[in-house]
């Protein structure tokens, strides 16, 4: 009983928080200060969006890391390995065309050979 009642209010929790992130959207134009700041040192620090029309979390992430994995094969680079992280989570929802729309982006360091640009940089 008293791991159900552990598992109810980390779920909660972790429901308010999302919440909190969708319910305050922030749009960014360009790249992020983190990203600029990589560039500047020679990292290879690359951006990607992903969308869900259903507010789930999973598709967007899960849509976010596909354009990675594609980016990172158009690389060619054998053994490819990306660190990535979330960057931001951003929802917009209502008005009169009925939007409903959760956006992850996630901020991805791979290895990129030197003759061809990555996309998402």
């Amino acid at each position: 009983m008293r791991r159900l009642f552990v598992f109810g209010v980390t779920a909660s929790m972790v429901g308010l928080a999302l919440l909190a992130a969708c319910s305050n959207p922030v749009q960014s134009q360009g790249p992020s200060k983190q990203a600029v700041g990589a560039a500047a040192k020679g990292g290879a620090e690359h951006q990607f969006a992903g969308f869900s029309t259903k507010r789930s979390f999973d598709e967007a992430l899960a849509n976010a890391l596909r354009q990675m994995d594609e980016a990172m094969a158009q690389q060619e680079v054998p053994d490819n390995m990306a660190t990535w992280r979330v960057v931001e989570i951003t929802g917009r929802s209502g008005g009169i065309a009925g939007l409903d729309r959760l956006q992850v982006k996630i901020a991805a360091e791979y290895q990129a050979r030197a003759d061809k640009k990555a996309p998402g940089q």
